[in-house]
């Protein structure tokens, strides 16, 4: 009789631990970054729109460059070093033009596409370019208002869904007196993945008694800002660190019950 209800107490333990564990992985539950499927620019400087016989053209100026590059292992870099030279290029885009203001309450339309997206250093060496449009690749271009701001569809990317990445025939370039750690995981990345897709995002803000991108024939500024090859990093289940503490000393109390009854057993 005693037997059985030590067993009973032995199991019913066993069960209190076990969901206890549970509880305890559930509720200390936290999330961390993974590290990004490809390296990330980050980008910032100005915009010009020009309206024109209805048609409004958009280009990025000169003093918009890159400011930071984030590699695949979470290092980043926002000054030029003896592996990273892409720091402060220009980035520029041409061709961009949207056929009619009139019916773009909410939204334009650039067509053909957005031809040529380019970075290039301050001695005007070229380390990329590539063919910006919502895919397929030749598709129009749209930049969404959210009431505030015009934002560059897809505002977001995925690498894992080609129809919300928008950068296509991408040409990557270095040399010994340009070297760019970037440049060389971006390519890796691309033929790792067969691929010659990747993304960019961009977010034009009205400055200070500026208009919006289709306004009567005025010319209209906005700061920009964006990440070439931004992909969002994906969010990772993992226990948080009081999480992790608790669950070692259940674990610890775990094998000194265990060991306890082995040694009775034994005697």
């Amino acid at each position: 009789m005693r037997m059985c209800e030590s067993r009973m107490k032995i199991k019913g333990l066993k069960l209190i631990v076990s969901a206890f564990v549970v509880l305890t992985l559930f509720f200390a539950e936290g999330s961390v970054w993974a590290f990004t499927t490809k390296p990330t620019l980050n980008y910032t400087g100005t915009a010009t729109s020009t309206e024109s016989a209805g048609s409004v053209s958009l280009t990025l100026d000169t003093i918009t460059t890159i400011d930071r590059a984030n590699y695949l292992n979470g290092d980043f870099t926002d000054i030029n070093n003896v592996e990273e030279t892409i720091i402060e290029a220009t980035i520029s885009l041409s061709g961009a033009v949207a056929g009619d203001c009139s019916t773009a309450a909410l939204g334009y339309f650039f067509f053909p596409a957005i031809a040529t997206m380019a970075i290039t250093g301050q001695d005007s060496f070229v380390y990329m370019t590539a063919d910006v449009s919502y895919l397929p690749p030749g598709s129009s271009v749209l930049f969404l208002y959210d009431g505030f701001r015009w934002l560059l569809y897809p505002p977001t990317l995925d690498a894992n869904d080609p129809t919300l990445l928008n950068l296509s025939n991408i040409q990557l370039y270095t040399d010994s007196t340009h070297p760019s750690r970037y440049i060389e995981e971006f390519a890796n990345s691309l033929i790792s993945a067969s691929s010659d897709i990747a993304g960019m995002t961009m977010i034009l803000t009205p400055l200070p008694g500026s208009g919006t991108l289709c306004d009567g024939g005025t010319v209209s500024t906005f700061s920009v800002q964006g990440l070439v090859d931004g992909v969002p990093p994906l969010q990772v289940p993992t226990m948080t660190e009081w999480g992790m503490i608790i669950f070692m000393v259940l674990a610890g109390f775990g094998s000194i019950y265990f060991m306890r009854r082995k040694r009775r057993a034994e005697s």
